[in-house]
């Protein structure tokens, strides 16, 4: 009897889901406001001359923008439906009315009775993936305001060339949107905390908004922290790079129940290349073999080296806090393990692991990303590359503007 009994408890063990590491599934993808698929695209001119625009979503009458818009929420949500990642993370989320001069947060929050155009796009996506909970941050900016000036000079015409918008007009005055970023989590995780912060980033009181989601297994007490990121480029990228690392090490390590903390997932648009000329991706990352490697900078090469890069005279003042803060945390990657963090697609491809799936327009290589999913050394990476790389700044026969990155990674 007593052998039978060990037997079961060692099947129990090997079949038990606390015992076996997790795999988690992510994907990324920048909204871009109320992005019009399937409308004409948008050039500058007249029948007699076109020039070809981006697909900013001010140059879409209101008609269009209902229409396309709904009609890429329902696209992406039978695509996500299909690809079933365990999260989603978006940017550039829209919400609220372009004829309110009023919009503010409660907008942004605000669920309706039924779905309508000017409600929040993840919770528009959520009313068509039932097995999914949301989680919202609200940045609070508005997004595409025209003015006067906006098409001062030309006209917005369509592919047939008929106006769309004369020189001069203003559609858009109030903005068409307020703007931030939303996750979407499959029911078998819960989700314990959410909320956004706006981060102080130097002496301008300039601040970067981050959305932040803890979240744990429903069969667990381990919890991952989410963080959704959208920053901006060059020298500001690396600057709010810094602080939001500095940020998240101090929230781990004054967690009450650090104890439990399982892996750290930042992702989102990071607005630079992982191998740009700059470095701008280096406070994420550290060093990548024979592009650059910052561990072992004191703070003196730190701030030489960074004003070699960054001269202009206000980042000259800049670059001494940013050179101070991020040796500090340098110094604390020996006796924690949250940075420096790894990008899941370089790392996938190195090894070998880049598998593409789903029938997305998937890739392991994509030359204009800006879009990356960067994890702790919690995870190893099963696989991951990029899925709907048709996406791009004219994209209109598409889902958004910017190409989706999907990761799956498997607890160490």
């Amino acid at each position: 009897m007593k052998k039978y009994f060990i037997q079961t408890i060692i099947l129990l063990n090997l079949f038990s889901p606390f015992t076996h590491a997790e795999e988690i599934s992510i994907l990324s993808l920048n909204l871009h406001g109320y992005h019009p698929s399937g409308e004409s695209k948008r050039f500058f001119g007249s029948k007699a001359a076109k020039y070809v625009t981006s697909s900013d979503i001010f140059y879409f009458s209101p008609e269009e923008l209902k229409r396309g818009h709904t009609r890429r929420i329902t696209n992406l949500a039978k695509a996500l439906n299909d690809i079933q990642p365990d999260i989603v993370l978006f940017q550039e989320v829209g919400a609220g009315d372009w004829n309110n001069y009023n919009k503010n947060c409660d907008d942004f929050y605000r669920k309706y009775k039924q779905d309508s155009y000017f409600e929040n796009s993840v919770i528009r996506l959520q009313r068509r993936m039932p097995h999914y909970q949301y989680a919202l941050g609200c940045r609070g900016n508005l997004g595409w305001i025209t003015d006067k000036n906006t098409f001062a000079s030309r006209s917005i015409v369509d592919k047939d060339g008929d106006i769309i918008f004369r020189s001069g007009d203003n559609p858009y005055p109030a903005g068409i949107l307020i703007e931030g970023m939303g996750v979407l989590l499959k029911k078998t995780f819960d989700i314990v905390n959410n909320f956004g912060v706006h981060i102080p980033c130097n002496f301008r009181n300039e601040k970067i908004y981050v959305q932040f989601t803890s979240l744990k297994k429903t069969t667990s007490d381990k919890w991952y922290l989410i963080a959704n990121i959208h920053h901006g480029r060059g020298f500001n990228h690396f600057e709010q790079a810094v602080v939001t690392r500095d940020w998240i090490t101090n929230y781990i390590e004054n967690h009450p129940k650090k104890a439990n903390f399982a892996g750290l997932i930042t992702a989102g648009d990071f607005n630079v290349y992982i191998t740009s000329p700059k470095k701008t991706m280096a406070p994420w990352l550290d060093y990548i073999d024979n592009v650059f490697d910052y561990r072992d900078m004191s703070y003196s090469e730190m701030k030489s080296y960074l004003s070699s890069k960054y001269d202009s005279p206000e980042q000259r003042l800049r670059v001494n806090n940013v050179a101070k803060t991020y040796t500090n945390l340098l110094k604390k990657t020996d006796r924690t393990t949250y940075f420096p963090l790894y990008s899941t697609l370089e790392r996938a491809k190195k090894d070998s692991l880049c598998h593409p799936q789903f029938s997305f327009q998937s890739s392991c290589n994509h030359a204009s990303r800006i879009d990356y999913i960067l994890s702790s050394h919690h995870f190893n990476v099963v696989n991951s590359f990029v899925t709907f790389k048709e996406n791009n700044w004219i994209s209109l026969d598409n889902l958004s503007d910017h190409p989706a990155i999907y990761s799956v990674l498997k607890e160490n």
